[in-house]
């Protein structure tokens, strides 16, 4: 990798939310060989923790339940639209049991009305 990433190119650069480990660069410098890297940490004018919330749903029914696991996971998400003002985004894997949760409540979320 060193030779590849390094080493062929005039340059690189690495742009991510997720480059530091507490601060600082040194696991990813081990991790890619780039002891001799140039690092700069920027912030970000995006503030967290006034403009965010986690939201981790405990009542979803398991996976196996193909309906119920979908319907409910595709509810929650139009819940967390409507609560937030359309001001969300949300994420979840993709299994083999689950159609379309995503697809679905996208579509489920466009026919709301949002007042600014």
């Amino acid at each position: 990798m060193e030779k590849y990433l390094w080493h062929e190119k005039a340059s690189v650069i690495l742009t991510s939310a997720t480059l530091t480990t507490h601060g600082e660069f040194d696991y990813l410098k081990l991790r890619l060989n780039g002891a001799d890297a140039s690092e700069l940490m920027v912030g970000s004018p995006f503030d967290y923790e006034t403009s965010t919330m986690l939201y981790l749903p405990q009542d979803i029914p398991e996976p196996t339940d193909n309906y119920g696991h979908q319907k409910t996971l595709e509810d929650t998400i139009v819940r967390l639209a409507k609560v937030s003002g359309g001001g969300c985004w949300s994420c979840s894997l993709p299994m083999p049991s689950c159609s379309a949760p995503p697809r679905t409540s996208k579509q489920r979320c466009r026919s709301l009305t949002f007042r600014s």
